[in-house]
């Protein structure tokens, strides 16, 4: 029997700092992360930042009520410089940029 073997090596970064916070009228929760991925062909990292604020609201005998109000960026990035990539990228950085309001 012939067998062929395939390697890979991926070397990983993460980083998270996060605050969480609790006051006496609302909580809320902020972040930013980072994340790197690579091997000798590909490239990707990952920025991500995000806030936001939680509002609970106790209106009597109507029950409560909780808004939630917030952003988040996703900023991504790939470096492809595998031989099968096409020349339209290859040694390129292609990137994109999320955003999000709710």
């Amino acid at each position: 029997s012939r067998a062929i073997k395939s390697e890979r090596q991926l070397f990983k970064d993460n980083i998270v700092l996060n605050h969480d916070g609790n006051y006496d009228f609302s909580s809320t929760n902020s972040y930013l992360q980072y994340g790197s991925t690579k091997d000798k062909e590909l490239h990707s990292q990952i920025w991500v930042g995000e806030g936001k604020v939680v509002l609970p609201w106790n209106l009597g005998q109507y029950g409560n009520l909780v808004n939630t109000f917030g952003a988040r960026i996703d900023y991504e990035v790939l470096k492809n410089d595998q031989a099968s990539a096409g020349s339209q990228i290859r040694g390129k950085n292609l990137d994109q940029t999320t955003v999000a309001l709710y």
